[in-house]
C-alpha cells in the first residue's frame, strides 16, 4: 500500500529533521566538552593543590600534611560535574528518541 505524501510536506518534515539534527550535534558537542573538562578537573585539580600548597593543610600533632580537603573538593566537584555530563547525555537520548525517532 503506496501512501502519497505531498513534495511540499515532505520538503518541510526533512528541514525540520535536519534543523533538529544539528541541535542535537550541538548538545552531543556540548556534552563531550564537557566531559573533558570535567577530566581535566578530576586529574588537574590535586596536582595544582600540591604544587601551590593551595588547600593543604599541616596537621598540628604529627606534623604531616593532610589532603582531606583536596580529596573533598575533588570528589564533590568532579562527581556534581559528571552528574551535569549525565544529565546532559540523557537529555539529549531522549530528543534524539523524540525527535528523530
Amino acid at each position: 500500500m503506496n501512501i502519497l505524501v505531498d513534495s511540499v510536506l515532505k520538503k518541510k518534515i526533512q528541514i525540520e529533521n535536519r534543523k533538529h539534527r544539528r541541535g542535537i550535534y550541538y548538545l552531543w558537542l556540548f556534552e563531550k566538552i564537557s566531559f573533558a573538562l570535567v577530566i581535566a578537573y578530576i586529574v588537574l585539580f590535586p596536582i595544582y593543590c600540591v604544587a601551590t600548597g593551595e588547600f593543604v593543610s599541616t596537621n598540628m600533632r604529627t606534623g604531616e600534611l593532610s589532603y582531606f580537603l583536596v580529596a573533598m573538593l575533588t570528589s564533590t566537584f568532579g562527581s556534581m560535574g559528571l552528574a551535569a555530563v549525565l544529565f546532559i547525555y540523557v537529555l539529549r537520548i531522549r530528543l534524539e528518541h523524540t525527535f528523530i525517532g
